[in-house]
């Protein structure tokens, strides 16, 4: 990627700098003296190692899994893939603090105990009597007073784009959960970053961040926060004092391949990390049970039980006063047979449709 130029002004003497797209330290060519601009966002992009190919093969792989429904493959319709780059605000910071406080020392025990039937299964039994179990018992037996002191340079992966519609966890205060199947996680910046300039920006759709910095500064600080309370874990009467200094932030686009496709009426999608070349989410036909097995089973069952029931109606009718009994077999009968044929329809609608398999 060829370096980009644009028109900042120097602090110190007011000409226009000539630095690269997404620098954010140069030196003046007029005045010479050193210039740091903390306030403007590096951008960065992870260039995909796939290309089309590689997503298309990398879906294909599950429509012809086990998982799939039987004939998947055969009978769809892949749209083109779609490359996409999403964007993740990564901050990273120092965590620096003293935490003070009491750490209890603890023995545990294993105690035999006589109990009642009643109190050991939570109910009234009634007449069990007692009986013996062994419990651990925890006893507080000393303390020390403890003082850590915090060094920490963390960093946190704020998602800038709600993929959370793709079926892909969102990143943020509430949620540092690590994805499956991509290479980006919560606290970890992914190798192979290059420098995103305007004129050598990839091939694919850059996805414009909606979360501001100062947002995504807001939701780093909390995690930051918790970071710091973790120190003072299984402490009493704690004494803490901490800080969080040196915010630093980048915008990195990380690439997924979005790939739509058709089959057996019904439409399915599926995402593809751009690095890792795995399925992170998607949604295919799945497995349906074959309606002609339950029709041969519900034939089965109907060729046994007509026999049986002509003999019951003829035998009930020919018995004095049995032409009653005779109709309510008939109307039983009837009634079991539309209900069979309904099953059937239903999943013969079913058998359409199918089930649907999230990946």
């Amino acid at each position: 990627m060829s370096p980009a130029r644009s028109a900042l002004k120097c602090p110190s003497c007011g000409g226009l700098l000539d630095l690269p797209d997404g620098e954010i330290s140069g030196t003046c060519r007029h005045c010479s003296n050193p210039v740091l601009l903390p306030d403007r966002v590096r951008r960065f992009v992870l260039p995909s190692v796939l290309d089309s190919t590689g997503a298309l093969r990398a879906v294909r792989r599950i429509l012809e899994s086990a998982g799939t429904r039987r004939g998947t493959a055969a009978r769809s319709t892949v749209r083109r893939p779609l490359l996409f780059y999403v964007p993740y605000w990564s901050i990273r910071a120092q965590v620096s603090g003293i935490t003070a406080g009491v750490e209890p020392g603890y023995i545990e025990e294993t105690i035999p105990t006589v109990v009642d039937e009643s109190d050991r299964n939570g109910m009234q039994m009634g007449g069990r009597g007692a009986v013996m179990v062994r419990r651990t018992v925890r006893t507080r037996v000393s303390w020390k007073a403890v003082e850590k002191e915090l060094r920490s340079l963390p960093r946190v992966n704020i998602s800038a784009a709600d993929l959370e519609p793709l079926g892909i966890p969102s990143l943020s205060d509430r949620a540092q959960l690590s994805i499956t199947g991509m290479e980006i996680q919560a606290g970890s910046l992914p190798r192979g970053l290059e420098v995103l300039d305007s004129a050598g920006l990839p091939e694919g759709v850059l996805v414009d961040p909606v979360v501001s910095l100062s947002e995504a500064l807001s939701q780093a600080g909390t995690c930051f926060e918790r970071v710091a309370g973790g120190s003072s874990r299984l402490l009493e009467h704690v004494w803490s004092w901490h800080s969080v200094t040196g915010c630093r932030a980048i915008l990195l686009y990380y690439p997924i391949w979005i790939v739509d496709f058709e089959a057996f009426g019904g439409s399915y999608k599926a995402v593809v990390d751009g690095r890792t070349g795995s399925v992170a989410r998607g949604w295919f036909p799945g497995r349906v049970f074959d309606r002609r097995i339950v029709a041969a089973g519900f034939a089965a069952v109907w060729a046994a039980a007509i026999p049986c029931l002509v003999h019951l109606s003829l035998g009930s009718g020919a018995a004095p006063g049995g032409g009653g009994c005779a109709l309510v077999t008939i109307a039983g009968a009837a009634a079991a047979l539309a209900a069979t044929l309904r099953l059937l329809g239903l999943m013969e609608n079913r058998d359409g449709r199918g089930d649907v398999l999230v990946v």
